[in-house]
């Protein structure tokens, strides 16, 4: 059973035993806990983003309901009608067996890439695939050794980013840089040899390190808060980078404390959020592809 410290926002459950925490009311902590168990890491970084007094538009939070629903109709051979995106989701694993899960998650990335116009982004629907397979993975109750792994797999700049952040990787760091392709396999049983304590404490780091290079890291803080009806941009998300301080976890606690009031009303508008809801499921059940 993994403990609160170990889990993809276990950095919060660390920084409360930082020097100087204390100022911080227990209530407030309690508040971020509570929150952290119901969005994650990226769903509680990206309430850090969002502008003050921001709201979740459930508009914007069913903008994939829709055309998903269309298109599990079509490949379910059913006629058009009032979106039923649960049972039809149901169905669709259901019909599809073992590739049930990983086809799902793809038509879900082709369909965000069309609706969210990524093309104008000179992004592809693989950059989709692999931002939401980091949305699903760094969400609550997830390893956050298993969420090392997704971003390792963002880039081959994530994986040197990731490895760097590890005690005595440099080797591997330079291998990854000059070899004309990545051992994910190698790096995946490195990863393992480290407890999910050093990956929840660093996880933030390593996202401040990425998030201006990296647009599929990017990317992953825009489907995670459309999926809950909040559009963020690179404007938005970029700033806190400034509050990821790895010497000074307090600095980005102080920021998610101030959020408060965004990080409740998207912990409500999240459970509350069929394409979320799915986008989760959907990639949480596929089994994770080692990229060519």
């Amino acid at each position: 059973m993994l403990q609160d410290e170990e889990l993809a926002q276990g950095f919060v459950e660390q920084a409360r035993r930082f020097e100087g925490a204390s100022r911080i009311p227990d209530e407030e902590w309690e508040a971020l806990r509570r929150d952290g168990k119901a969005l994650g890491l990226i769903g509680l970084l990206a309430a850090g983003c969002a502008p003050a007094g921001a709201r979740p538009d459930p508009e914007v939070a069913a903008e994939l309901v829709g055309p998903l629903d269309r298109d599990l109709a079509d490949a379910l051979g059913e006629p058009p009608g009032a979106p039923d995106l649960d049972r039809r989701a149901e169905a669709f694993l259901a019909a599809k067996g073992a590739r049930g899960h990983d086809l799902l998650a793809r038509t879900l990335a082709r369909v965000a890439y069309e609706v969210y116009d990524l093309r104008q982004n000179r992004l592809v629907t693989e950059d989709v695939l692999l931002a939401a397979d980091l949305v699903a993975w760094s969400g609550p109750g997830i390893d956050a050794r298993e969420t090392a792994r997704r971003m390792v797999r963002l880039s081959r700049t994530a994986a040197r980013v990731v490895l760097g952040h590890l005690s005595e990787q440099l080797a591997l760091v330079h291998e990854i840089g000059q070899a004309q392709e990545v051992d994910y396999r190698t790096i995946d049983r490195r990863l393992y040899e480290f407890s999910p304590r050093i990956y929840a404490q660093r996880l933030p780091a390593m996202i401040r390190f990425l998030l201006p290079e990296d647009a599929r890291l990017r990317l992953a803080f825009v489907v995670w808060a459309r999926t809950r009806g909040l559009v963020l941009g690179r404007n938005e998300i970029l700033p806190i980078v400034e509050r990821i301080v790895p010497e000074r976890p307090l600095a980005l606690i102080d920021v998610l404390v101030a959020a408060r009031p965004v990080r409740e009303a998207l912990r409500e508008a999240a459970a509350a959020a069929p394409a979320a809801r799915w986008l989760d499921r959907a990639f949480l059940g596929r089994t994770l592809p080692v990229p060519s």
